[in-house]
């Protein structure tokens, strides 16, 4: 499977060249390449930003946020390819704050590329070989989005669904477990696990964004530990809230200095500082990745129809994934569509759209 990514990852390259055009044009592409052979990743941004307009321009300007994010295609699928590799906390120890947004950029413009839409299962044996590959991108690019949203959640990645036992619980992410039910439920239900106190309106007047901040310290912290969020304003169709997704402390005022350590003056910062962008909120960002983005993988790696194929190792990989979220139990070896499992061995269904709440279970379930 590795040698079918780094042969479909040049893909990119390969329209690059081999689009019509006259010299200029060529020598501007091999310019363009050469870029991201680079890794100068901001150059092709702010050359094609705004000016891109066909599938050559999307799938380089996918590749620049995927690289600025931090991540090549080649190390999520070695991820995904090694079997004792946790694969939120391994993607996510290579992420920083502004990864999201960019995997965000990444996976539009793939989408870009190949069609909205055109990765829906019910395309299934009449995507070509380079849809398929984009297809593929995509996913990957959400599984990659999961990871550095989580990352933004908990307070050590490394120990995230740690099977080591004597491990600390990490509170933080017990906090953030605590902060998404709370904005979800619109303020009327403070989960047990938490004492959760909101504080008054605050406007950031870059972004003419407006929060409700609120503290969370989880009741068997023993230090009693606080936790920052911001709660949106309620949804006016179903009266629920989210959360921000937030790195570090700044003033409603300024992004900058965007610092690590809090004190009564700021606020947890939101990584999106954009005035026109639409709302970052870690439940949308995982919510929409895990459902759409995981099924783009699916249309990647099944055959046409009459045709036959090992299970793919890629697929196997987010199968299991999405089995963890839905609560499930993962068995490779039963026939397919009846390997996730509850703990009575009932059968969940991998079609399964992940609710909000099922999010909320699955961080929950990952602490000690």
């Amino acid at each position: 499977m590795i040698k079918s990514i780094i042969n479909s990852g040049i893909l990119t390259a390969a329209l690059l060249f081999s689009a019509c055009g006259s010299d200029n044009e060529a020598e501007e592409r091999l310019e363009t390449q050469q870029m991201l052979d680079d890794g100068d990743y901001e150059a092709v941004i702010a050359k094609l930003e705004g000016s891109a307009d066909s599938k050559e321009d999307y799938l380089t300007l996918a590749s620049a946020y995927m690289g600025r994010a931090g991540f090549s295609l080649l190390d999520v699928v070695s991820v995904l390819s090694d079997e004792d590799a946790d694969l939120v906390s391994s993607l996510g120890k290579r992420s920083s704050y502004k990864s999201t947004l960019d995997l965000e950029k990444a996976t539009a413009y793939y989408q870009e590329a190949v069609g909205k839409g055109t990765c829906a299962q019910d395309n299934n044996g009449t995507l070509s070989g380079s849809q398929k590959d984009i297809c593929l991108y995509i996913g990957l690019s959400a599984v990659t989005k999961v990871a550095s949203t989580v990352t933004l959640l908990v307070g050590d990645i490394d120990s995230f669904a740690s099977d080591d036992f004597n491990a600390t619980t990490d509170y933080k992410l017990k906090a953030s477990g605590c902060a998404l039910k709370y904005a979800f439920d619109n303020n009327a239900t403070v989960p047990a696990e938490c004492t959760i106190t909101p504080s008054s309106d605050v406007n950031f007047t870059v972004t003419n964004k407006i929060y409700t901040p609120i503290t969370v310290v989880a009741n068997d912290d023993t230090n009693s530990t606080p936790y920052y969020y911001l709660m949106t304003q309620p949804d006016t169709l179903t009266n629920t809230r989210q959360t921000a997704l937030t790195s570090g402390y700044c003033s409603n005022t300024s992004f900058t200095p965007r610092v690590d350590d809090y004190n009564s003056s700021l606020y947890a910062c939101p990584v999106n500082e954009t005035p026109d962008a639409e709302e970052t909120t870690s439940m949308n960002i995982l919510v929409d990745a895990l459902n759409g983005g995981l099924d783009s993988v699916l249309a990647a790696t099944e055959t046409a129809a009459g045709e036959e194929e090992e299970e793919d190792d890629i697929q196997s990989s987010i199968d299991e994934f999405k089995c963890e979220v839905l609560d499930g139990e993962y068995f490779e070896n039963e026939p397919e569509g009846s390997r996730c499992k509850t703990q009575d061995n009932s059968t969940v269904s991998l079609d399964t759209d992940i609710s909000e709440e099922q999010v909320i279970d699955y961080l929950n379930n990952q602490n000690n």
